[in-house]
């Protein structure tokens, strides 16, 4: 098939499709002048330059659309030429890096990057590291919220990517290679991708890289800014297995070595864009038409599930501790349906209001919304697939609604890969002229925008505020509690409003990374982990997911008192007001932000016993120690964790029963006097091996299978293609 056949029906309609999308444009950008501060903007500095532009591609489109031969196909030299297409994704390329260096300075790849999510994402990494090194995925976080299984921080799939630069280049290094490789993957596997199509186009896949180079900064304002570059691994690993299972279906040998082991460590870098990466699959053969690639994409989501129990497998077993939706603090018993459906209709009516566009990959693909209709329809190249996804994507994302969480929202984070290869078949295939081409360049290129500040680093948390870091470390107390800096709004209550954040980062991961408190506090995902303990934290002066004056002050009182914190750090206006009037707080300590309250009364152990004490001894991932003296046989001992069914105990190798009174883990003293009753938490290393037999066995004979049918046909792959 030629390179310029599968665009000759397009030829006809995409430039109609065109005309109206530029409509589009133009209403968006006369429209959102509300935005011009921001750094970026169609309507900041570059407004003249971007309507310059704007009009001489609308002028000269005009003219494309009324010309005699505007239906027949541009031919070869009207179009855009190799060196230009080549100049073209070296452009893009240039413009990443310098982008990705403007974020991350040389200076600060050996320090920790201090902004949002960021101390989140890389700590995350740090825990996972620890993990693995132990041959698991999942384990005990005795840090925040009383303790929970980390199975419930969906967060930490990132330090599956970036475990061996960080084994292999240092913490903090390693980290940040891991990003480059990441940013530098995403126009490396749409050029493998969009190689393997026999109607390819060079040129389209030098523009496509040089596009999706350019979206792939505008990453900066998505994730860059807040660090949640847990999705930028998930997106890269979805190209990846949407790319294998192109080269399976092309014959090529490596293809399912791509595809199943790709599906699978996507469900270990991000759940949620492994589902994504499903329906993707399931798309792709679908638009291909083709029944091997449909029955090889449910084969690879099977073993994609089995193979990913190591990290899943809690999440399965006990459904009642993993609540996936962290967006509502108490999870609906039933549906409003009238207002689910007012909240998806408004997601509709979206589409129709460009005034509500921001200039990023997201608003881009909206405003060419036609041209991608169109091209789905009428390309016979890869570009088509593209094409159906952009639109599948969009589709997807009217579903977003406070029921399933961010579910139907992350997907976003695939246009700026979906976009990339429409623009390029759009400049390329569907439009002559040098002055249009150009001009729609141009035009996109304005269009997205980039942030180009460098991220705050430190080289640890006592960058931050050494002072509060060393108080909380010498605290009494059990857990000590640590105000959480939220970003959301934590309050729950109609009308409810967390008090604005004083900081620009979330610190308390790395508080308890540099002083090894337990703190009565969130660490990831401002507290809103997916578990059911996500409102033992206090964050902007909400509580259990309200204000914390709708607490009463006994109540809150017997919180504290039930996990021994007597020693409490905040900064909310809302939180000291509160503390203030209660007498049985006390002010120690403070240095104009944030304020040390002591609480009388508590029982400051880490385990309670009636009779005689007990202390917790070297508490880790998979267990701890529970030291007890003089104790009486009977006597009731609770161990300051939450209570999780997978806890296991035993003494001189004898099961000890475990249960959860007030929430908590315990259990009867075994013995009188003096015994040490050892915790533990399941590894299940087990599952890894099972996983790769798995994995290793289902790729193997998919391949075997692909190349038996291959055999009888007597022509090479490419020749199949």
């Amino acid at each position: 098939m030629s390179a310029e056949a599968p665009q000759s029906a397009g030829s006809r309609a995409v430039p109609i499709a065109l005309a109206v999308s530029l409509g589009i444009l133009w209403v968006n950008f006369l429209t959102t002048t509300r935005w011009a501060d921001v750094e970026g903007s169609i309507n900041g500095p570059k407004r003249p330059w971007f309507a310059c532009l704007l009009i001489v591609a609308s002028v000269a489109l005009f003219r494309h659309l009324i010309r005699r031969d505007g239906r027949t196909p541009p031919t070869t030299s009207a179009t855009i030429s190799m060196r230009a297409a080549a100049g073209l994704a070296a452009a893009g390329a240039a413009l990443l890096t310098v982008a990705f260096v403007s974020w991350f300075p040389w200076s600060t790849w050996h320090r920790i990057p201090f902004l949002d999510d960021w101390p989140i994402r890389y700590q995350a990494a740090v825990d996972m590291l620890r993990f693995l090194d132990t041959g698991t995925f999942t384990g005990w976080e005795w840090h925040f919220l009383g303790g929970y299984h980390s199975s419930s921080d969906a967060t930490q799939g990132l330090g599956t990517l970036t475990y061996l630069p960080m084994k292999l280049f240092g913490l903090t290094l390693g980290f940040h290679l891991a990003h480059v490789a990441l940013f530098a993957l995403v126009p490396l596997l749409v050029w493998r991708d969009l190689s393997l199509d026999p109607a390819r186009d060079p040129r389209i896949i030098l523009v496509a890289v040089g596009t999706v180079c350019l979206t792939a900064a505008g990453y900066s304002y998505h994730l860059i800014r807040s660090g949640d570059t847990n999705s930028l691994g998930g997106v890269v690993m979805v190209i990846a297995t949407l790319a294998g299972a192109h080269a399976a279906r092309r014959g090529r040998r490596w293809g399912v070595w791509l595809l199943v082991p790709g599906l699978t460590l996507t469900a270990y870098a991000h759940p949620g864009f492994f589902a994504y990466a499903c329906l993707f699959l399931v798309l792709d053969a679908v638009v291909a038409w083709d029944r091997r690639s449909f029955v090889r994409a449910i084969i690879a989501i099977v073993t994609g599930v089995v193979a990913s129990l190591p990290l899943t497998y809690e999440s399965w077993r006990y459904p009642a501790f993993f609540h996936f939706n962290n967006v509502v603090y108490e999870p609906a018993t039933t549906i409003d349906w009238i207002w689910l459906a007012r909240s998806l209709y408004y997601n509709v009516e979206l589409l129709f209001l460009p005034r509500r566009w921001f200039n990023d990959f997201i608003g881009l693909t909206l405003v060419l919304l036609p041209v991608a209709a169109v091209v789905a329809w009428c390309d016979r190249s890869r570009v088509r697939f593209y094409a159906a996804a952009l639109l599948f994507t969009v589709a997807l994302m009217r579903l977003h609604n406070p029921y399933s969480g961010y579910v139907f929202l992350r997907p976003s984070h695939m246009l700026a890969v979906f976009i990339a290869p429409v623009v390029a078949a759009l400049v390329v295939r569907y439009v002559s002229g040098r002055v249009l081409r150009w001009s729609l360049i141009g035009v996109v290129a304005l269009y997205l925008q980039v942030w180009w500040q460098p991220v705050p680093h430190v080289d640890s948390v006592r960058d931050f505020n050494a002072t509060l870091v060393d108080r909380i470390a010498g605290a009494s107390g059990a857990l000590v509690l640590l105000e959480n800096n939220p970003h959301r709004n934590m309050n729950a209550e109609p009308g409810g409003e967390t008090e604005r954040s004083k900081f620009g980062t979330h610190f308390e991961v790395m508080v308890a990374e540099e002083t090894g408190r337990r703190l009565y506090s969130g660490g990831y995902s401002d507290g809103w982990q997916w578990n059911p303990w996500k409102g033992q934290v206090v964050a902007g002066g909400t509580f259990m997911g309200r204000g914390l004056p709708s607490t009463p002050h006994d109540a809150f009182v017997a919180e504290m008192r039930r996990w021994g914190v007597s020693t409490l750090f905040v900064w909310s206006d809302t939180t000291n007001t509160y503390l203030r009037d209660d007498a049985r707080f006390s002010s120690v300590w403070s240095d104009g932000t944030w304020t040390e309250y002591a609480l009388a009364d508590v029982d400051t152990r880490e385990v309670l016993t009636t009779a005689g004490d007990g202390r917790l001894d070297a508490p880790e991932a998979h267990g701890a120690r529970v030291v007890l003296t003089g104790v009486t046989r009977g006597t009731p001992v609770i161990v300051r964790t939450n209570y999780h069914p997978a806890w296991s105990a035993q003494v001189d190798g004898q099961q000890v029963p475990l249960s959860a009174r007030d929430g908590q883990l315990a259990f009867d003293a075994p013995c009188d006097g003096a015994c040490v009753v050892t915790l533990a938490y399941p590894a299940r290393r087990g599952l890894l091996p099972m996983a790769g037999l798995v994995l290793i066995a289902v790729t193997t004979g998919l391949a075997i299978g692909d190349r038996r049918r291959q055999r009888p046909t007597g022509t090479s792959n490419r020749d199949r293609a």
